[in-house]
């Protein structure tokens, strides 16, 4: 009889429960969460790779028959206990499933890729460099729904580590793996899971694209009869720094294509993409990571290609194949490695959309402090990530956001996201307003298509972020550069994109000085860039990456920070400008408030007002004397005391708002019966309200004696 621990979330509040058998598990509702642990504070020490980075996992997940809405696998990467490692190693979760009933070898088992990492050049946190040490973090988040059919029972999860052999330091990462289980009703169903193709260690060398595919990349003969639609699911990633014929290096520098046949036909032909790892989020880094890389940057989560497989009328098996481009390589200058891809392939069958109308909001990518998001800090709009999770094409969203216990806006979006994909929505900038507590954000999508969304549990998301700093009415942007000062530039934008100043001709070893009082009050970000060309075709790169100009002596360090002049007209650095290897650098700031706060000074008991007209802050209203006052709180003041309340601190002297028709409701539908009393809905930007029984009839048609009432306009 095995035990374990079960946790399961009611409404977001952790509650421990005891099994004494897998089998019996707790009855869970609707939305509830079931944390599945796999790997806990697993050391990934350097090592060989191979069989010695594998540790396994016997996890148990419920064998009942109940649907998932959704299973997230979260993945926690930090430093190893002796300390982080310096370089870039390939690492992933894997599920493996017995395809015998005793397996003893790897052909024993049919292996899933389930999420695939980078880790990052870690120099900076175990040396305690530029703001990093051991304690750093990431959090990894991995959509794994389409494997719900071999998430059941005991299953081996692997957590494979790729690291190099280092055995004077041994260190390392420490990882941790966690499966999330939302009860309910998917946005479809999965109805089989079909095992392609996996690269068993990493190194699918390529020598010519008849051997990769005669070897490798065979074609599979797969039975889809059950599946409305079906996906092909690709990770592949290229590495290796030999040089192709035409100048490329390949293939961790370059792209090729690759071409998925069905039944013998091209169905889709893409190219592996080249990842501008000089934008990784996980930064600063110790190395010369800012080079583009085939799909994979280092600290960075590798997410599967999707590409629609075609389904033949009246056919019970279709055939897939995966081709690759041919190209030649040599050694050359910059490496001597044959190329070779890290491949894993699954082909989803799936049955019909179970819903018309429903949006699932994945992500609030801005503001967010989580080290997956370099631009984390906002002070402007915000971004977010939505999926059409409806069979119906999805054109409008009710969407409100703002602070929690402060100011908040309702947008109306339209757009177009067909059934099943993923877009990413950029909000418009709005007045943040004040409040109190911790910073958190919150962004909560109602109404897709003007209709009740039939699954709204997974509509609101929350995040924590910094705010940006203040700068003080005598500041300035200083940059000093090195000698490649060609490689930089410069520049501030205002919140909504406009470039207020900017210079992209510097000179070498040269101080460069921006005063910054004639910056109206706002919103701004300071942006510094580093060219590079590596990765677009040439075999030879510019530009090095942002670390350089501030660190490297051979080059003349450089320096850059924000900067405001004292009393004793001194110039005081109030933010130093963090080296990094990457080619750009955002440094948010405000000027003339601070974000979340009131301008005027907060009123103080122990201090005495002398005159009329002084304005202070209090409870996030804004007061002005009238008198001299000592003591008298402004909240109590009326007509005749000494404060008069001149309404809600804004905070942001350029307030913005978003205020298009917002209802709330459902659209009126000429074809619905509406049989129920007091249903609302929306009709031509006002709201009505039934009373009784009606189909067809148009609300603004009623009278007073008609099925309809109108309640008000929209807000």
């Amino acid at each position: 009889m095995k035990k374990f621990i079960q946790l399961i979330f009611r409404n977001g509040l952790p509650w421990l429960f005891f099994f004494a058998s897998f089998q019996n598990f707790v009855q869970a509702k609707d939305g509830d969460k079931i944390l599945i642990p796999a790997q806990q504070n697993l050391q990934w020490l350097t090592n060989t790779g191979n069989s010695k980075g594998a540790h396994d996992q016997l996890v148990n997940f419920p064998t009942d028959d109940k649907s998932y809405r959704s299973i997230i696998m979260h993945l926690n990467l930090g430093c190893a206990d002796n300390g982080c490692n310096d370089w870039d190693y390939f690492a992933r979760i894997e599920a493996w499933i017995p395809k015998v009933e005793s397996p003893l070898n790897f052909e024993d088992y049919e292996i899933y890729e389930l999420g695939r990492i980078i880790t990052p050049y870690a120099g900076y946190m175990s040396r305690g460099l530029k703001g990093f040490d051991n304690n750093w973090q990431a959090n990894y988040q991995f959509d794994v729904t389409d494997f719900t059919p071999i998430l059941k029972g005991d299953v081996k999860i692997r957590a494979f580590y790729g690291g190099w052999k280092d055995p004077a330091r041994n260190t390392g990462f420490k990882v941790s793996v966690n499966f999330e289980l939302t009860e309910g009703t998917p946005p479809r169903d999965v109805t089989s899971l079909n095992h392609v193709y996996f690269g068993r260690d990493g190194r699918w060398r390529y020598k010519d694209s008849n051997t990769m595919e005669s070897l490798y990349l065979t074609p599979k003969t797969l039975d889809l009869s059950n599946a409305d639609s079906a996906e092909f699911l690709l990770n592949i990633t290229g590495h290796g720094h030999a040089l192709g014929a035409e100048g490329r290096l390949c293939g961790e520098f370059c792209s090729r294509e690759y071409y998925l046949n069905v039944d013998q036909q091209i169905v889709a032909q893409n190219e592996i993409p080249l990842k501008d790892c000089g934008l990784t989020p996980v930064y600063p880094q110790a190395g010369t990571w800012i080079l583009s890389r085939a799909n994979w940057c280092p600290g960075e989560a590798v997410y599967p290609e999707r590409m629609k497989v075609p389904l033949p009328s009246k056919k019970q098996s279709v055939l897939i194949d995966l081709d690759m481009e041919d190209f030649t390589w040599r050694p050359g200058p910059f490496g001597k490695q044959p190329p070779y891809y890290n491949i894993s392939a699954v082909v989803v069958g799936y049955g019909a959309p179970n819903f018309d109308n429903d949006a699932t909001l994945l992500a609030i990518k801005s503001p967010n402090k989580l080290a997956q998001y370099r631009d984390n800090i906002s002070c402007g709009g915000a971004v977010i990530e939505i999926r059409n999770s409806g069979s119906q094409p999805l054109t409008h969203l009710a969407i409100e956001y703002g602070v929690i216990g402060g100011r908040s806006v309702k947008y109306q979006w339209q757009g177009h996201v067909d059934s099943q994909q993923v877009s990413e929505i950029t909000l418009p900038e709005f007045n943040w307003g004040t409040w109190e507590g911790e910073n958190r954000f919150f962004v909560n999508i109602t109404l897709p298509n003007g209709q009740v969304d039939e699954w709204e549990k997974d509509n609101r998301l929350t995040s924590q972020f910094d705010k940006p700093i203040r700068i003080n009415e005598k500041s300035y942007f200083t940059i000093t550069t090195n000698k490649v000062a060609s490689e930089n530039s410069y520049e501030i934008r205002s919140a909504s994109g406009e470039k207020i100043i900017g210079n992209n001709q510097l000179d070498n070893q040269t101080l460069y000085e921006e005063p910054l009082d004639n910056l109206a009050a706002g919103c701004y970000t300071a942006t510094i860039n580093d060219k590079t060309n590596f990765g677009n075709g040439n075999a030879i790169w510019v530009g090095n990456g942002l670390s350089w100009p501030f660190t490297d002596a051979r080059t003349g360090r450089g320096t850059a920070s924000l900067s405001y002049q004292d009393e004793n007209q001194h110039l005081v650095i109030q933010k130093a400008i963090q080296a990094d290897f990457g080619t750009q650098i955002n440094i948010p700031f405000t000027k003339g408030f601070t974000l979340g706060h009131c301008n005027e000074t907060t009123w103080r008991s122990d201090k005495t007002y002398a005159n009329a007209g002084e304005l202070v802050s209090f409870k996030g209203k804004v007061y002005r004397s009238r008198r001299w006052t000592h003591g008298f709180s402004p909240d109590q003041s009326g007509p005749w005391d000494p404060w008069e309340n001149l309404g809600d601190c804004t905070a942001d002297p350029r307030p913005i708002d978003i205020t298009p028709p917002y209802c709330g409701y459902p659209a009126w539908q000429k074809n619905k019966v509406y049989a129920a009393v007091d249903t609302h809905v929306e009709f031509s930007g006002k709201v009505y309200r039934s009373r009784y029984w009606s189909q067809g009839f148009s609300p603004d048609e009623s009278g007073p004696w008609d099925p309809w009432a109108f309640v008000r306009k929209c807000e």
